[in-house]
């Protein structure tokens, strides 16, 4: 996990050149189930928290999953939509 090469290009509307963040480090794994090969990882960037995101941005999520082997990259593609209007919004499902 902690051998992942993550990068996120943020190209925002008003903006020349877009942001890359390369930052990202393992904050958390947490088991689905009994089975070891099952897990969910979280990743968190101190550059993504301090980035003023902004509705519209186009996005670019690419995982490397192992710096050293020779294995295709995983690429996403986003956009960013509006942000809730208070902090509580975020813990309606």
């Amino acid at each position: 996990m902690s051998d992942a090469l993550i990068t996120v290009t943020v190209q925002e509307a008003d903006a020349a050149e877009p942001v890359v963040l390369t930052d990202w480090k393992v904050d958390a794994v947490k088991r689905v189930t009994e089975d070891v090969s099952t897990y969910r990882v979280v990743y968190t960037s101190e550059e993504a928290r301090r980035h003023e995101w902004q509705p519209g941005a186009a996005m670019q999520l690419d995982i490397q999953p192992k710096a050293d082997a020779d294995l295709p990259a995983y690429h996403f593609e986003y956009t960013t939509e509006g942000t809730k209007k208070a902090w509580y919004d975020y813990l309606k499902v």
